[in-house]
């Protein structure tokens, strides 16, 4: 088991102490001895989770596409921007069908909505940004709006077919793309965390982003989190205490 899960069960398992020691069920030698337990040792405080783009390889995977001039290259932009900005897995991304997207509905006429199926078939909604909704309408153009998977298979003459593409599929279009655009190699979940650490830079609630993410708990989307000390020095900085030195040294 990871890090991660030892420490969920010692926090568990210490909070149970608690409660046995506020109802005097354990004495106090004991309960602060049990509770010196230290958390089992993953990553550095300031260490980001898993891999996230650099600021320059999303725009190079999305020249990438726009060079192919085929119909492959509208879809494979469409699949990399609903990875780095909507953060969908690579099975939510497989199991889009065309009626789960809408275009110019709730709040904002420029954007769409994705109703996502994430994990045990929990549904989400995704708001899409103006730019990928742009590559949807250009991949819908092409595909056509007949009801069934929003991605479809593109045989390597160019014929487009009404079969989904799979899971593994998309993690080679990627690969393909990663390769032709001179980018370090990335898995699709390296999209998510992208998504959802370039969210929380820009200072978005986390609670906001565990939504956008799917996750069951904020805890999981704190994964994410790749700002470390920096974030806690500036969140520091903001705070005030008036006071005037009377010395100096």
């Amino acid at each position: 088991r990871s890090a991660a899960t030892g420490n969920k069960v010692l926090s568990a398992v210490r909070g149970t102490l608690r409660a046995a020691w506020d109802l005097d069920q354990l004495d106090t030698d004991a309960y602060m001895k049990a509770i010196s337990i230290k958390a089992i040792p993953g990553s550095r405080p300031d260490q980001a989770a898993g891999r996230a783009l650099a600021p320059g390889e999303f725009t190079a995977l999305l020249r990438v596409c726009s060079a192919d001039r085929t119909p492959a290259g509208v879809r494979d932009a469409a699949l990399v921007g609903l990875g780095v900005l909507a953060g969908l897995r690579r099975a939510e991304l497989a199991g889009l069908q065309v009626e789960d997207y809408r275009r110019g509905e709730l709040h904002s006429p420029t954007t769409g909505v994705l109703w996502v199926r994430g994990k045990r078939n929990k549904e989400r909604t995704v708001p899409v940004a103006a730019g990928v909704n742009d590559a949807l309408a250009d991949w819908l153009h092409l595909r056509g709006d007949w009801l069934g998977p929003l991605f479809t298979v593109i045989l390597k003459s160019g014929k487009m077919q009404q079969q989904g593409i799979s899971e593994a599929a998309i993690y080679k279009i990627f690969q393909k793309r990663a390769d032709q655009a001179g980018v370090k190699a990335f898995s699709p979940h390296d999209l998510r965390r992208t998504f959802a650490g370039d969210l929380l830079d820009a200072g978005a609630d986390i609670a906001t982003v565990q939504k956008l993410m799917g996750h069951a708990s904020v805890s999981t989307t704190a994964g994410y989190d790749r700002r470390g000390e920096r974030a806690k020095h500036t969140a520091i900085g903001k705070l005030h205490m008036a006071w005037t030195r009377r010395y100096t040294d």
